[in-house]
């Protein structure tokens, strides 16, 4: 190859670089719903598709993958190993030095209490987010009544028929 100026070979040499780079990751190519999907719900080709990228280690995706599948799996350990094996894969996922992992390690570190509790408690938020909802149709409902008080009484209103059932322990 010959280039009439320095300028022309360095635009070639990024150009090069750029399709090498792109080229490493042809494999992922319209994976996205794969990595996103549960696994029991990935049809025969998927199934086949992922086994063959998680067994190529070096992928970044396919080890955040994986340990995406540890973390899942905190939630059927027995509750007196959850710590441990949290620590464990905290350890783990800082090895990667993946950014997003880093990050999600370190939003684990602000609420350790809080998540090792959920896990052990086997608690979620899905009864405040029920209620969230009920909150927020009662936002939309009142638009155009002159006070809160009205809000409040259209709230009380939508909840009447709440059921808590709250853990005996």
């Amino acid at each position: 190859l010959k280039f009439d100026s320095k300028k022309e070979a360095e635009y070639y040499l990024k150009l090069k670089a750029k399709e090498m780079k792109f080229k490493k990751f042809e494999n992922l190519k319209k994976t996205k719903h794969i990595w996103l999907k549960n696994e029991k719900n990935l049809n025969f080709d998927q199934k086949h598709k992922l086994d063959n990228m998680l067994n190529e280690s070096s992928l970044k995706t396919a080890i955040a993958y994986k340990l995406k599948l540890e973390f899942d799996n905190l939630w059927t350990v027995p509750k007196f190993h959850v710590e441990e094996i949290l620590d464990i894969w905290k350890n783990r996922a800082n090895q990667t030095e993946i950014q997003p992992l880093l990050n999600f390690v370190n939003t684990i570190d602000n609420n350790y209490r809080g998540i090792i509790n959920a896990i052990k408690m086997l608690i979620n938020n899905g009864i405040s987010e029920g209620i969230n909802s009920k909150i927020q149709a009662a936002k939309t409902k009142a638009r155009g009544y002159p006070n809160f008080e009205n809000f409040k009484n259209m709230v009380y209103f939508l909840g009447r028929d709440f059921q808590f059932r709250f853990h005996t322990f």
